[in-house]
């Protein structure tokens, strides 16, 4: 087997690859990648034991193909001395079946490889039932929703971020029970009329660390897995076997005050009145509207905290008193990239509606906490 590739473009895939390769794990065959090279391209593999990738090089200008073959490799090994070499192409020989040699016009490396019926080869589907978003959108989306995640939570239905197309609309939804985030995105492609699928938050730390934002990510949805495919790349995730909740109807509640502040500067104040940066804490705030003023106040670790803010714009009833949790509000602010937020609230029975007319395609609902 041999071939010649950039070398720049070999550690960028090797990296990826290396990216979810668990070290620790007993099964031997999840800690190499598998490098299979056909006649016209090159397919890139690693897996672990809910996450798998696969990534394919085209024969062309940056890969010629001289003989075919697969090994096993170390993806740190090979990658420290791609790292050590100079010339832009090297050269990749099996020379015996346990042998790789990697040259250039003056280094000669080589390392050893292992037999490639250790690995756990997976099906990396490529067609079936499937929503094509923007792949940026995805991540975004991810990102600001993932903080409603947590792994902690008593329920095993909710221990992760649900994808969800509801009367033609995509959803990602989180919920620990106390706090709710939806967002919407808009797609470009889908022959799903209904879609409901959880990815455990560990996993979906795992697609985090490889999802490109460039691009479209198509996503085919199958009954033990879900695959994603953007670039290259065919990212395989293992699911939850549990049921998700519907929560669009929780981002719809009735108000009796629409609050309208400055993104940066509540998001701020939450900051403040966040003592603690232990989220199984107490970090109650104590939250006092009285006509034109918030007042806050919160307790925690032998500390506390009091302010009052005057910087909103407010509709509807004047008066209320509300506690929630601080570090629930702040992360719920922080996920908007926007000049201001409107909060949506109630009583002190019911949640705080996070939102703003600026995007409105991200909602966070932070319950209250009833003293």
């Amino acid at each position: 087997m041999q071939f010649n590739i950039d070398r720049n473009l070999f550690i960028e895939e090797i990296n990826k690859a290396n990216k979810i390769i668990d070290l620790k794990s007993q099964n031997i065959g999840y800690t190499y990648i598998k490098v299979s090279v056909e006649v016209d391209n090159i397919i890139i593999k690693s897996v672990n034991k809910n996450f798998s990738l696969k990534s394919v090089l085209k024969v062309g200008e940056t890969l010629e193909v001289k003989s075919v073959g697969e090994f096993l490799i170390k993806g740190k090994q090979v990658i420290d001395i791609l790292k050590k070499m100079n010339d832009n192409k090297v050269n990749i020989y099996l020379v015996e079946e346990d042998l790789l040699l990697i040259t250039d016009e003056k280094s000669e490396f080589s390392v050893g490889t292992s037999e490639t019926n250790i690995f756990v080869d997976k099906s990396f589907k490529q067609n079936g039932n499937h929503i094509v978003v923007k792949s940026d959108d995805l991540l975004k989306g991810i990102k600001q929703t993932i903080v409603a995640v947590n792994e902690q939570c008593t329920k095993v239905n909710l221990k992760g971020l649900n994808l969800t197309i509801d009367n033609g609309k995509f959803y990602l939804f989180a919920t620990d029970n106390t706090r709710i985030a939806v967002r919407e995105i808009d797609y470009i492609d889908s022959n799903l009329k209904e879609m409901s699928t959880t990815i455990p938050k560990d996993i979906l730390s795992e697609l985090l660390k490889v999802l490109d934002e460039k691009g479209d990510c198509k996503i085919i949805n199958n009954e033990n897995c879900i695959n994603f495919i953007f670039g290259n790349v065919n990212a395989e995730c293992g699911i939850s076997e549990y049921k998700f909740p519907n929560l669009i109807k929780y981002t719809n509640i009735d108000y009796t005050t629409l609050l309208n502040v400055d993104h940066n500067q509540f998001t701020n104040l939450m900051w403040r009145a966040d003592l603690t940066n232990d989220i199984t804490k107490n970090n109650n705030v104590n939250f006092e509207l009285s006509n034109s003023s918030i007042h806050l106040n919160s307790t925690a670790q032998n500390c506390t905290f009091k302010e009052t803010f005057t910087g909103f714009e407010i509709e509807g009833e004047q008066y209320h008193s509300i506690s929630f949790n601080a570090r629930f509000m702040y992360d719920a602010l922080k996920s908007f990239s926007v000049k201001n937020i409107q909060l949506k609230i109630k009583d002190k029975f019911s949640p705080i509606i996070v939102l703003s007319d600026e995007f409105p395609q991200l909602v966070h609902v932070v319950l209250p906490l009833i003293t």
